[in-house]
């Protein structure tokens, strides 16, 4: 197996990214994913998959141990997914719809509380393979008093399934690395686009709540 990830357009290796964490231990290596799981269920344009990603690379290569890369990021989700829960069932559904930050949503939470009150379970279960309303089931979860017990047995369980996904391809393709680092390397450029358009819409969405207030 190679033993690095070329990230050919940028000259920079993965490893060289995860350098500083790798010097100081890989404790500081399952930190970093705890909190990367954790930061993409608040903020989803972060690309808290491609990490993950990266975790498996590092732990197939033998510097990390995939058990504990594995829990690292499957307890990050569900911290992550537990923070907008006790939000949606603390504060309701009308602090997102009326937050700055969260943008126009309403259509999108009212859906996902009809999907949670006629699923239950199952939607929370699978809500990791929704992508652009993940962090919204969470939510949904709250606003309509999902049990907490029942919230996060599921949403824990549905972080394995996925990151059991992600982690077990990679490992499964441990001898074929370099494409997935050709992978991990288209990933992270569309991901950065998908922040650029987030940033921008975001910054737009403030300007003309401005506007708006002002006329």
């Amino acid at each position: 197996m190679n033993g690095s990830i070329s990230l050919k357009d940028s000259g920079i290796t993965l490893e060289e990214q995860f350098a500083y964490f790798a010097s100081h231990g890989a404790v500081y290596i399952y930190i970093f994913l705890f909190l990367s799981s954790v930061i993409e269920n608040l903020f989803p344009p972060f690309p808290g998959d491609m990490f993950t990603l990266v975790g498996a690379y590092f732990a197939v290569s033998g510097k990390l141990s995939f058990v504990m890369a594995f829990a690292a990021v499957n307890f990050g989700g569900l911290a992550g997914a537990s923070v907008l829960y006790f939000l949606g069932r603390t504060k309701g559904r009308q602090f997102f719809i009326s937050s700055v930050w969260i943008g126009e949503i309403a259509d999108k939470l009212s859906r996902m509380e009809k999907w949670v009150d006629k699923y239950g379970g199952w939607i929370i279960l699978g809500g990791r393979f929704f992508s652009g309303v993940r962090s919204l089931i969470s939510v949904a979860a709250g606003i309509i008093n999902i049990d907490v017990r029942k919230f996060v047995v599921l949403t824990l369980l549905g972080f394995i399934i996925w990151n059991g996904i992600l982690m077990g391809a990679v490992f499964l393709m441990r001898d074929k690395i370099d494409n997935i680092g050709t992978f991990i390397s288209m990933y992270s450029k569309v991901i950065l686009i998908a922040i650029s358009v987030a940033i921008t819409a975001y910054i737009l969405n403030i300007y003309l709540k401005y506007r708006k207030g002002r006329s």
